[in-house]
């Protein structure tokens, strides 16, 4: 079992960047510009960079400091997953204003991965900043995934073991260690987004809260790859498995951080744990489908037993929502009939309509009849676009 919280950011509320990159930012924006020759994309970049910057900022300000890589699409410019520093954004800077990789200046999207610890729980968050997106998908993605940060640090499989079986002594005892552990990951998403919206003034927020359980051999008909929900993501994979990328699709070691959470569906089968409330991931913590509160008995069926072929259910399921806030691929387990909600347009840039405070250079979009900056893809929640 992981916590995950994903926010996006509507850039509606964000048409008037405050300031253009600073510092580190700066000096790695006019390397990704060097050599451009469009205005149209030179902007988009400094607008990229300054909204990164103003996340950073926000981030900071509650504590987490401690980035573990950052990537240009499929490029790593940093990597520093094998370092105990918790503080090292200056090292990430220079390390960015150094890189060299080819085709440097073009990019659909940047993402900083970080770590943070709470006192029970292990975070891992990813930030992404897309400027090329499909049309309906929000362009500014927060993805947090929470880790049981006992369990994750247990020394032997004996100690893992017996953590696991305090958890399933009974359901009184499994329900009140998700309740504990959901209390103290939503107070941190709560913090969090207080900070993005005092720190950036933004209004326009959205956040949903899943409690996932991996499913061992769930395996979708198509590629992660080709699914909108993680695009621009190692694999398509959630936070946590970036983080831990040696350790996905099973591939566990005599000490892995990530081994409890293959163990946990088994556990579930075995001692007959009513699951509800739930999101059943696959092995890349990948969203196949939720249960609400009817919910099922994981022993009267083979969906949690990692021994049986999957089968959904015998209760009402429901479709996830995927991370910036297209529909979910979920048909691609075969669980749900119909389109996956994959958008056709995937051509797309928002940050052309913004300007910078004091910038009236025209570089932007053309404006809604309502006088606000409307971009070539993101209309009211990033919708398709402005009415003409």
């Amino acid at each position: 079992m992981f916590l995950s919280a994903t926010m996006t950011i509507d850039p509606t509320s964000l048409t008037q960047i405050r300031r253009k990159p600073t510092k580190g930012f700066r000096r790695f924006a006019e390397l990704l510009t060097a050599n451009l020759t469009s205005k149209k994309e030179e902007h988009e970049t400094f607008t990229a960079l300054s909204i990164l910057q103003e996340l950073n900022v926000a981030l900071r300000s509650i504590g987490v400091t401690d980035v573990v890589k950052f990537t240009k699409d499929d490029q790593t410019l940093y990597d520093d997953s094998a370092s105990d520093k918790t503080d090292d954004m200056p090292q990430v800077i220079e390390a960015l204003s150094r890189a060299r990789q080819p085709n440097l200046e073009h990019f659909s999207g940047l993402s900083m991965l970080l770590e943070h610890h709470l006192t029970t729980i292990a975070l891992i968050l990813e930030i992404r900043v897309l400027r090329i997106h499909e049309v309906g998908i929000y362009p500014i993605q927060i993805s947090i995934n929470g880790l049981d940060a006992q369990m994750q640090s247990a020394e032997t499989p004996m100690k893992l073991n017996k953590q696991l079986d305090q958890v399933f002594e009974s359901q009184q005892t499994y329900d009140a260690y998700i309740e504990s552990k959901k209390a103290e990951f939503e107070a941190f998403v709560a913090k969090l987004e207080l900070a993005f919206r005092s720190g950036m003034k933004i209004e326009n927020l959205h956040c949903r809260i899943y409690t996932n359980i991996v499913r061992p051999g769930l395996t979708p008909s198509q590629s992660p790859a080709a699914s909108p929900d993680y695009a621009g993501t190692d694999s398509g994979s959630a936070p946590i498995f970036q983080r831990y990328p040696n350790q996905q699709h099973g591939v566990l070691g005599d000490h892995s951080s990530l081994m409890y959470l293959w163990m946990w569906s088994s556990m579930m089968h075995s001692h007959n744990t009513h699951c509800q409330h739930t999101t059943i991931v696959d092995e890349s913590g990948r969203p196949a489908f939720s249960v609400g509160g009817d919910g099922f008995n994981a022993g009267e069926a083979a969906t949690l037993d990692p021994g049986a072929d999957f089968q959904a259910p015998d209760c009402e399921i429901t479709p996830v929502e995927g991370v910036g806030g297209e529909a979910s691929s979920s048909t691609d387990f075969g669980i749900f009939s119909g389109d996956g909600g994959s958008a056709s347009d995937t051509g797309s840039s928002w940050f052309d309509s913004f300007s910078f405070g004091g910038d009236t250079s025209g570089d932007g979009g053309s404006s809604c009849a309502s006088g606000a900056p409307c971009g070539s893809s993101c209309g009211s929640g990033c919708g398709g676009g402005c009415g003409s």
